[in-house]
């Protein structure tokens, strides 16, 4: 994570994406690593993927009952406002 937020900060976002994709593929079932694969083709202006990121960041989230309910409200809010803007 520290070294997409680096590359984030440079504007090197090909290497932000491949970073995010890679921990999609360590962890497949983390909503936070989808979500920032979202965020990575958000940046690229890839819409559409980052669309399909953000409602599978979703679907995860709601099969996740790890948070108490006022954090999962402002996580789930968090995305759906992601997804809005785009």
């Amino acid at each position: 994570n520290l070294y997409a937020f680096r590359f984030t900060q440079q504007k090197q976002f090909e290497t932000v994406l491949a970073i995010r994709l890679l921990g999609v593929e360590a962890f497949p079932s983390s909503m936070k690593a989808m979500e920032n694969l979202g965020d990575a083709y958000q940046e690229l202006g890839n819409h559409s993927l980052a669309k399909e990121s953000y409602k599978k960041a979703i679907l995860l989230f709601d099969a996740d009952s790890e948070f108490d309910v006022n954090t999962r409200s402002e996580i789930r809010d968090g995305i759906e406002a992601k997804l809005k803007e785009l």
